[in-house]
């Protein structure tokens, strides 16, 4: 079947090595603390994903999971990983699901973002905005998604989703268009917080 590799070959498989690439990138840029981070690109029918638990800064193209995306909730593994794929691939399969242009999928919990976003989400309704000077709407999401959350989400026209307890999901027809919008959003996200600091008087220490 096109796309099903085993494990050996994932480390000199271009796709794998191209997402490997981007995590390491969305740890470089401050974007993916921790171990929050998901990455996934769809490859045909199939999907390369970072597994669960896991920093993206550490992410090598033989730890990522080839999944069969239309078999039972979380998808069947079709080429050996290291680990099961992350808590939020649900989500991924529905973006790719209802989508069918888009390519990446990056789930990241960066720190001006989530700020901005807590203060301007609407308790209990789904609403957009975005920081001052950013071009793309943010779609945010309220707390406890749904089902029903899921599917508005994933056949919204955003490519920019903020999930109150889950974190950022950002599409993209490629990982560079999916990881470019992210570091914008970020930027724009930190100097709003500057701008609200400088405002009320205070000292910045951002």
């Amino acid at each position: 079947m096109k796309g099903v590799y085993p494990l050996k070959s994932a480390r000199i498989h271009p796709i794998a090595r191209q997402l490997a690439h981007y995590c390491q990138q969305l740890a470089k840029a401050g974007l993916s603390p921790g171990c929050t981070g998901e990455a996934s690109i769809r490859d045909g029918d199939l999907i390369w994903v970072t597994p669960g638990g896991i920093n993206l800064a550490e992410v090598q193209a033989e730890h990522l999971a080839l999944v069969w995306p239309n078999d039972a909730k979380e998808g069947r593994v079709v080429a050996d990983a290291e680990l099961t794929p992350p808590t939020n691939f649900a989500w991924h399969r529905a973006f790719y699901a209802a989508r069918s242009e888009l390519r990446a999928v990056f789930k990241v919990r960066p720190t001006h973002t989530m700020a901005w976003a807590s203060l301007h989400r609407i308790d209990g309704e789904t609403s957009e905005a975005e920081p001052p000077g950013f071009q793309q709407s943010v779609l945010l999401m309220p707390r406890q998604a749904s089902h029903m959350s899921m599917e508005t989400a994933a056949h919204h026209h955003a490519n920019l989703i903020a999930m109150a307890d889950v974190g950022i999901f950002s599409l993209g027809v490629s990982l560079a268009e999916a990881f470019n919008a992210l570091e914008e959003l970020e930027a724009c996200a930190r100097q709003a917080a500057i701008s609200v600091t400088r405002q009320a008087g205070q000292p910045v220490h951002i």
